[in-house]
């Protein structure tokens, strides 16, 4: 089962935070962007809830659900949801509303450049040592981040268990999700300056 122990707050955990507020503070959301985006975002977190009702941290080489497609969904998921904001918080109607778009391709640069190269070959090195020729096979057969469209078949049908959504704490990730959309329509709709 996965560490059950409360996710701690980082540094890094606290930088997003922050982004997330400065997000929210600058956003314009109006639609139709804003549905489009929390279209994304939605896809996203769905991805996220997926990943997490598979995962078993530390215990065993998770080859079920997404991870029988892509290696990565939790960061894919992320992702959209990252895009998805910026879609839904920029508008098209106001002047400077392109704002959250715009800052787009600095976060993606980040991602890409710093963030996900560093954390893949981590992890592929943290996995081979513990999995052994089971993690060489699964990195061999599933892409790091656009899925495959039939699932690799490498191992025993892992179940989708709810109890792993909790134990990964991905029920925060949905609140603070949640949160931040429902901010977003409700700015649009001119509740919240």
């Amino acid at each position: 089962m996965a560490n059950s122990s409360p996710t701690p707050f980082t540094r890094r955990r606290l930088s997003a935070y922050a982004v997330a507020a400065a997000y929210l503070a600058i956003a314009s959301p109006a639609p139709p962007v804003l549905w489009i985006g929390l279209s994304v975002v939605a896809a996203g977190e769905a991805l996220r809830l997926w990943a997490t009702g598979h995962l078993v941290k530390n215990e065993a080489l998770t080859r079920s659900g997404p991870y029988a497609h892509v290696r990565h969904p939790l960061y894919l998921g992320t992702l959209l949801i990252v895009v998805g904001f910026a879609l839904s918080g920029s508008s098209l109607e106001l002047p400077g509303a392109l704002v959250p778009a715009a800052l787009l391709p600095i976060a993606l640069a980040v991602f890409f450049g710093h963030y996900l190269p560093r954390k893949t070959r981590a992890e592929a090195e943290r996995l081979k040592l513990r999995h052994g020729r089971d993690a060489d096979d699964w990195l061999r057969a599933v892409p790091a981040l656009v899925p495959r469209v039939r699932p690799a078949r490498l191992g025993p049908a892992g179940r989708f268990a709810p109890r792993r959504v909790l134990a990964n704490s991905e029920h925060l990730t949905l609140a603070a999700v949640a949160a931040g959309a429902a901010f977003l329509v409700a700015r649009s709709k001119g509740w919240i300056p």
